[in-house]
């Protein structure tokens, strides 16, 4: 993995430099959020939390272990807008540039890539996520009023 050496920090936390440890991360701070009572479709409480996993992300160029926590928190946390069915699509880019350079990061997207480190990285599912969050959005894109 390319030797980069930025800190990255989450609510005043320095996250760690491994991808599962920042999901995990991520991922327990959010849950903290979403149950906390103050969390609801467009509350500050999830506007705040939002605008700190996107400071999280925009560190990822220099950080791209967060790519893949991020990516997933954005799904898992921010897929929708409000309490309908619209995808929030600019979550969704987020997720998708994000899933891309975790690819990127763990060399899913070389095709001399051992076969045992393809399985270790997952890259099975992390390319299903780079497919998948397309083709969402762009369904979402074609249903909406010209």
């Amino acid at each position: 993995f390319p030797a980069v050496g930025a800190e990255v920090y989450l609510d005043g936390q320095l996250l760690p430099e491994d991808e599962g440890g920042v999901m995990d991360r991520l991922t327990s701070w959010l849950d903290q959020q979403q149950w906390s009572g103050d969390w609801s479709s467009g509350s500050a409480a999830q506007k705040a939390a939002y605008g700190k996993v996107v400071e999280v992300a925009n560190s990822a160029s220099s950080a791209p272990w967060v790519a893949l926590g991020v990516g997933q928190a954005l799904l898992l946390y921010f897929w929708w807008l409000g309490d309908g069915l619209e995808v929030n699509i600019e979550a969704a880019r987020l997720s998708l540039s994000m899933h891309w350079l975790s690819i990127q990061y763990v060399g899913c997207n070389v095709p001399e890539l051992p076969a045992d480190l393809w399985q270790h990285h997952h890259c099975t599912w992390r390319w299903r996520h780079a497919a998948m969050i397309p083709s969402e959005v762009g369904a979402t894109l074609a249903r909406r009023p010209a």
